[in-house]
């Protein structure tokens, strides 16, 4: 923004101030159409406009003026090979408000051709609730290692490719901390980790990003956790449901449940307004409920289900001028609204709307670099819990991450949530989250000491099988993606699904351990979808070329039934008088069905039966000829 029209006289004479945008590229002045500010302390002490420049051991002290503020520490404007290490922070003079909020490290975009570059290391960025880390428009390349990001208001990581770009993002070994925070926009919104508009991240060590969620109920007498939604719509399209806000209180309705007013206030960020065409215009408030104290486990909405809270509009009436908008659930369970939460097909034909997400309450918030409707693959956002691994080995614009297990969801420990189609990259022991490996050797599917009790998807989970369920080692389809991407639980010793996973479905194709419900492993488990397991050798799968079928109808062989050694299942003896004797490799369990028949033309008829691992075979008259038997286990 820039301020130009001269200077206002003493009154009675009158002059004009005209605001203007400072930053070309941009289709609006503001993000909420309700009104503007004016805020002075903003400078920089450093602003770099050179090139190669090296900043080291930067020290901020607030001098003898407790009313000066800073708007940051180190402004780079085109300087594509800066470098700063050793930033310590022994005053705290930066402005935090409502208006405006601080970070150490900026770049103001948009992208051009010397757009700023900036790698890091060494550094303190702990801002004690007055300034937030990084807020990074550049649209090129930063680096940041060995440092330590802590005490942040309302996000550590703020990085946008909203005015174009190519770069990436780099996070080495650092330290993430929320620390006795609030927003300073509004308390009530809580702190994101990373806010992510459009960059590829890649981030390594022993941590993710840590967010603070906000918590809008905390009575415990009787209450099951919930989780709030957020789906931002433009006309009849809508976003993913976003989480905004969680709380104990199975009914708003009800004033007396919660030891006082059971009415819950939910708070949310108005996403960037970018032109009547593309910006949203409401909202949809969800609401989902663990099924109880014991179970606390919450599945995201998806498909139909009673979900609705509310439609709200974008509007001075329930919003602020600084895009905060406000609403008080007192909707009771059984009035929840009918709801179709959209969806996205494996290819992303089925688009819906992707809002630019200026702020949520995650540990990595997800996003487009612009509000649009286009796809596939065009940004789908997504939001995930507190830990969370990265890894964006292909340079797209698209954010590509892996989720950790062991996310947080307040301070209750829960896996990460995740509200769109994401890409998930397997992330090796100790090469991304070493303290807590992503989908690498996690045990079994059990949290608190329970035992769950029903089949639960996995991804590559090589560690402890279940002897009590059927566990997947590899889910190799997931029939509902949005689903599995959706499954949260409560951190406490009660029920719940855990590390993420989800019961089984029937056209879910995996494989695994198979538990006998008693304590034992039966073996491996082998499902595939709906229709049919088909098993192809030299041939490429056709859907018509298999050796084996089965299908609930039963099994199909397409191909000659061979023993691997004579007396597997058959053999042949010869008769001399009226019996014979054939010898099998192995006796079975139980006692095995057995048919015999003569080997040529004459026909006699003749019986069979098998002791231990020996078949009998019984003419009807004395014989010489050669006879066949064949048994099929029987354990009825």
């Amino acid at each position: 923004m820039q301020v130009t029209g001269g200077t206002c006289a003493s009154a009675p004479v009158s002059g004009t101030i005209q605001i203007v945008q400072g930053s070309p590229g941009l289709t609006s002045l503001g993000g909420h159409q309700s009104g503007y500010a004016l805020v002075g302390g903003i400078n920089f002490p450093i602003e770099d406009d050179a090139q190669g420049s090296s900043f080291e051991g930067i020290s901020i002290y607030s001098g003898s003026n407790g009313n000066a503020t800073f708007g940051g520490v180190l402004w780079i404007d085109n300087d594509q090979a800066a470098k700063v290490t050793n930033i310590e922070s022994n005053s705290y003079p930066y402005l935090m408000t409502p208006d405006y909020q601080s970070a150490y490290l900026f770049s103001p975009g948009p992208e051009n051709l010397n757009s700023g570059i900036l790698y890091g290391s060494k550094l303190d960025l702990s801002g004690q609730a007055v300034i937030n880390c990084v807020n990074w428009y550049s649209g090129n390349d930063f680096s940041l290692e060995d440092s330590v990001c802590q005490g942040y208001e309302n996000y550590g990581y703020k990085i946008s490719k909203a005015g174009g770009g190519y770069g990436n993002v780099t996070l080495k070994h650092m330290h993430d901390e929320t620390g006795g925070v609030s927003n300073a926009i509004d308390p009530a919104l809580g702190t994101a980790g990373m806010i992510d508009q459009g960059y590829n991240v890649v981030r390594t060590g022993p941590m993710g990003f840590v967010n603070a969620w906000p918590i809008v109920s905390t009575s415990t007498s009787g209450q099951a956790l919930t989780v709030w939604y957020l789906v931002y719509r433009h006309g009849s399209t809508e976003s993913v449901p976003i989480p905004i806000a969680y709380g104990n209180v199975t009914d708003p309705s009800n004033s007396s449940s919660c030891g006082g007013p059971c009415a819950t206030t939910i708070k949310y960020f108005v996403p960037h307004y970018d032109g009547v065409m593309t910006s949203p215009d409401s909202a949809d408030i969800l609401r989902v409920t663990a099924p109880n104290m014991v179970d606390a486990s919450v599945i995201a909405p998806n498909g139909n289900g009673n979900y609705l809270v509310a439609n709200v509009a974008f509007n001075a009436t329930n919003c602020n001028a600084k895009g905060v908008c406000l609403w008080i659930d007192s909707v009771a369970p059984g009035s929840l609204g009918n709801y179709n939460v959209v969806t996205i097909d494996a290819n992303g034909v089925v688009d819906p709307f992707y809002p630019w997400i200026e702020f949520a309450p995650g540990g990595l918030v997800m996003s487009n670099a612009a509000n649009t409707f286009s796809g596939p693959f065009s940004g789908w956002p997504t939001y995930s819990g507190t830990y969370v691994c990265i890894n964006s080995p292909t340079p797209v614009s698209i954010p590509l991450f892996t989720i950790n297990e062991t996310a947080t969801l307040g301070g209750i420990a829960g896996a990460c949530l995740a509200t769109a189609k994401s890409y998930i990259f397997l992330s090796p022991p100790g090469s991304c989250c070493a303290l807590y490996p992503a989908t690498f050797f996690n045990n079994a599917p059990q949290k608190g000491g329970i035992i769950l009790g029903s089949p639960q998807t996995g991804r590559l989970n090589f560690g402890m099988p279940n002897p009590t369920l059927s566990v997947d080692t590899e889910t190799i389809w997931d029939s509902n993606s949005s689903l599995t991407e959706q499954v949260g639980y409560s951190g406490t010793s009660n029920g719940g699904f855990a590390l993420g996973r989800r019961a089984l479905l029937p056209a879910d194709i995996g494989l695994g351990t198979e538990g006998n419900g008693s304590g034992s492993i039966v073996g491996l488990q082998i499902h595939g979808g709906t229709d049919a397991i088909n098993l192809y050798v030299n041939h490429v799968p056709d859907n018509a070329s298999w050796l084996e079928q089965v299908t609930p109808g039963g099994v199909a062989i397409a191909t000659h039934l061979n023993q691997g050694a004579t007396g597997n299942f058959a053999g042949t003896c010869m008769m001399s008088g009226t019996t014979c004797t054939i010898t099998l490799a192995a006796s079975y369990m139980h006692t095995p069905g057995c048919v015999a028949t003569i080997q040529g033309t004459v026909v006699i008829a003749g019986a069979c039966n098998v002791s231990g691992s020996t078949i009998t075979i019984t003419a009807a008259s004395s014989n010489t000829y050669t006879w066949a038997a064949m048994v099929f286990g029987n354990p009825n």
